[in-house]
């Protein structure tokens, strides 16, 4: 059998669909999806939220990470630390990061499942950040998501505030440019249906914005279908905008009519969907073998399973896991499917060190990263491997980098809760080998500590990362704290000790950083000659690595450094 005559659309997975359609009969195309159970979407019975402070962020989240039944304890926790994660957005607003601050206000939503929202879950003063976010989502198109947090926002305000008016006239504008440009031909429109109602699924945490999604993408499937029998009975292709649809919506709908159910962790939902729609003529083996495995078992393994295809198709690693058609899903749906079913794997068995690492990276992709270290300890245990404390201590080191730069609160946050991880790396059989990553770890928070201004826990991490792994930029840093300090002694012996290393490890550059303080000190303190042989020394250096520099960003370096030199030659 062909499909659509036309080599791009020949696959398996639609020649599958065409020869269930002609076992189902006329039937199928009628189908509508199966309405999921019917849980109240925001409870209005009176709700004690619990105060959650930055201190106990992590702490709260990881508890309710480890425990999903849902009792009113439980709802007064998530509501504090999703007021709490919106205060991290609010912050990273104030300080012109609107990126950071939209993927907190998500991280916070992704916290909420369907029956889990709460009428005073958010109040109006954490509804803030929303509105931020708002922003931020209109600017780039994406109105599904705009849609949900304006319902959401809404929900908050109180009932005569002006500032609902003021939405409802956005959110009008924003459902007429939907309908604008929803253009081209029918499952192009379909698709853009569909797009929309996903991306609002997923932070509208509401049986009606899943049963919507479903909708969408069931018509977005069933008009692929029928447009592979159109083509088959006339000979005649679609215009090629629509071949191109119908192909994706043959090859990633039934894996996307899935991932709507798992982001709320919902794997029998998700099977009977695949069962009653117009996706369970394209739904792929493996993905549905897995997916019922999951729903039948419901164990520890199962949902392992299902998380490393989830994984690899985040990563776009092609293999086994491919055949179950994720490559096709939309990347804002895979991830937050993925959360959803890593979180299902984490509750059934914490100790699992691959769901672990899959866990902490959304973890720190959600803004939530002071949370990753509590999730990795779980895996762990009390005497894990080298290899095992290694690869996590390597994780919490990245998420503590990508806090260079920024303010420092969540850097302090994660390194207090990566406290007990370090202080095991430390000890034996792990601290010789593992002294380069925790000496890092704490070198990065010093450089983050350093950056605002406070010395003093600058110089405690730095001596402690000098005492596991010396390094020339280490004592250079603990040097310049020294002269801050005016101990000249000590910011010259630093000073000498970094030269040493770094003339050791053929570090050029480092060497002159090194040099460069030695001059400053003697010179502050009124040593013309010595300090007038140091700059000299270092100018040399610069001079004769400038020419040889291996790539762009060491002859920039170099640059900065001969700036300094003459700026001290005044």
């Amino acid at each position: 059998m062909k499909l659509l005559a036309a080599s791009a659309f020949r696959t398996k997975h639609a020649v599958a669909a065409l020869l269930a359609l002609s076992l189902a009969g006329p039937t199928i195309t009628g189908c509508r999806p199966a309405s999921p159970p019917q849980v109240a979407d925001e409870t209005t019975a009176q709700l004690e939220v619990v105060a959650v402070g930055d201190s106990e962020f992590g702490a709260v989240v990881h508890r309710l990470l480890r425990e999903g039944k849902t009792t009113p304890q439980r709802s007064g926790l998530l509501a504090g630390a999703v007021r709490r994660q919106l205060k991290h957005a609010q912050q990273h607003f104030a300080n012109g990061d609107a990126g950071r601050g939209t993927d907190a206000v998500v991280g916070a939503l992704y916290l909420i499942r369907i029956g889990e929202l709460h009428r005073d879950t958010i109040d109006a003063e954490e509804a803030k950040p929303l509105q931020g976010a708002i922003k931020h989502f209109s600017a780039r198109g994406d109105e599904g998501r705009v849609l949900a947090l304006m319902t959401l926002r809404k929900g908050v305000l109180p009932a005569a505030s002006p500032a609902i008016a003021q939405q409802e006239k956005r959110r009008a504008v924003v459902e007429a440019w939907a309908r604008a440009t929803r253009t081209g031909g029918d499952i192009t429109r379909l698709a853009a249906d569909r797009r929309r109602t996903v991306a609002r699924s997923l932070l509208e945490p509401s049986d009606a914005a899943l049963q919507r999604a479903a909708t969408a993408v069931n018509a977005w499937i069933e008009r692929a279908i029928r447009y592979s029998l159109d083509a088959q009975q006339t000979k005649k292709l679609p215009p090629r905008a629509e071949r191109s649809e119908a192909l994706r919506a043959l090859e990633g709908g039934a894996a996307t009519m899935a991932s709507l159910f798992l982001r709320h962790g919902r794997a029998k939902d998700a099977v009977a969907m695949l069962k009653s729609s117009a996706a369970r003529t394209i739904a792929q083996p493996l993905l549905f073998q897995q997916l019922r495995a999951v729903a039948e078992q419901d164990d520890a393994e199962h949902w392992r399973e299902l998380t490393r295809s989830y994984a690899m198709a985040k990563a776009n690693i092609r293999g086994k896991q491919d055949l179950a058609g994720l490559q096709n899903v939309d990347a804002r749906l895979l991830d937050a499917a993925l959360w959803g079913i890593a979180l299902e794997a984490y509750r059934r068995d914490p100790s699992s060190l691959a769901v672990g690492h899959i866990l902490a990276q959304r973890l720190v992709a959600l803004e939530m990263a002071e949370v990753a270290p509590l999730v990795l300890a779980d895996a762990l245990g009390s005497k894990p491997s080298v290899a095992a404390l290694g690869a996590t201590l390597t994780t919490v080191h990245k998420a503590l980098a990508l806090e260079l730069g920024a303010p420092p609160n969540t850097a302090r946050r994660i390194y207090a809760n990566a406290g007990p991880l370090l202080t095991l790396a430390d000890g034996a059989p792990y601290g010789n080998q593992l002294g380069p990553v925790t000496a890092s770890i704490r070198r990065t928070m010093a450089s983050i500590e350093l950056h605002h201004g406070q010395l003093a826990p600058a110089k405690q991490l730095l001596n402690k990362a000098l005492q596991q792994a010396p390094t020339a930029w280490g004592y250079t840093m603990l040097g310049l704290l020294e002269r801050q300090a005016g101990n000249k002694a000590l910011a010259l012996r630093d000073a000498t000790r970094a030269i040493a290393l770094a003339t050791e490890s053929s570090m050029v550059l480092d060497a002159v950083d090194a040099k460069l303080l030695s001059f400053e000190v003697l010179r502050d303190h009124g040593d013309k000659e010595k300090a007038g042989a140091m700059l000299g020394e270092a100018l040399v250096q610069v001079l004769r690595f400038r020419k040889g520099a291996a790539n762009a960003r060491a002859h920039v370096r170099a640059e900065r450094q001969l700036a300094r030199i003459l700026d001290g030659y005044g």
